[in-house]
């Protein structure tokens, strides 16, 4: 099992579970999983949130930024470039598009292979890892619309931390199968700890992807 540390380091091939970060934005953020076209397997996105790649507050973006894994260290950490045509500030999802000469692994650090993409549903137990957390378990509490709220399970410490900021981007996945169901936006910063991702067949059919 990674630590939280490890997964700050430059993994090549790519790989879920990782830092990225758009020095533009500043505000690192979770490789969630790398993804195709969803008719040409040739064409290949790190996909993440947009809070992440593009831009804060949904706001607009810039084609063709450089995304940095793990960070903007010169050259060799650049590996995929925005590309807005899959980007939805509404999903809180985005793209880029991965440099022809970078290696990239649909493993999710600490995970391994994620299965085939499934409806969340509520008492699914589920599992993640992030930037900021590393592995983490938690449970589906309310499925509406294209969220998916999870909590941590019942029994674990009450200080149990499901997740923190640089998280965002990561995939949730069903803990046996390793179904993806949700893509990670947001956490509680404060008081009782909860987390929201958004629904994995909703950000595929948005960012036009499959996996």
């Amino acid at each position: 099992m990674p630590t939280i540390h490890n997964h700050r380091g430059a993994f090549r091939p790519l790989l879920g579970g990782t830092a990225v970060v758009n020095p533009q934005v500043k505000h690192p953020g979770t490789l969630g999983f790398v993804a195709v076209d969803e008719s040409d397997p040739t064409q290949r996105f790190i996909v993440s949130s947009y809070h992440v790649l593009v831009r804060l507050m949904g706001q607009p973006g810039v084609e063709g930024e450089p995304i940095f894994q793990p960070s903007s260290q010169g050259p060799s950490s650049e590996v995929a470039f925005v590309e807005l045509s899959r980007a939805d500030p509404g999903l809180d999802c985005a793209v880029a598009r991965v440099a022809d000469n970078i290696r990239t692994s649909r493993h999710i650090l600490g995970l391994g292979l994620p299965g085939t993409p499934q409806l969340a549903q509520v008492g699914m137990r589920v599992v993640k890892s992030g930037l900021s957390t590393g592995v983490t378990e938690g449970v589906v509490t309310k499925v509406s619309d294209d969220l998916v709220r999870l909590e941590p399970p019942e029994g674990f410490p009450e200080d149990y931390e499901l997740s923190d900021a640089a998280d965002s981007g990561s995939l949730w996945l069903e803990l046996e199968t390793r179904a993806p169901v949700a893509l990670h936006v947001r956490g509680n910063p404060d008081g009782s700890e909860w987390a929201e991702g958004i629904a994995i067949h909703q950000v595929l059919g948005a960012l036009r992807l499959r996996m």
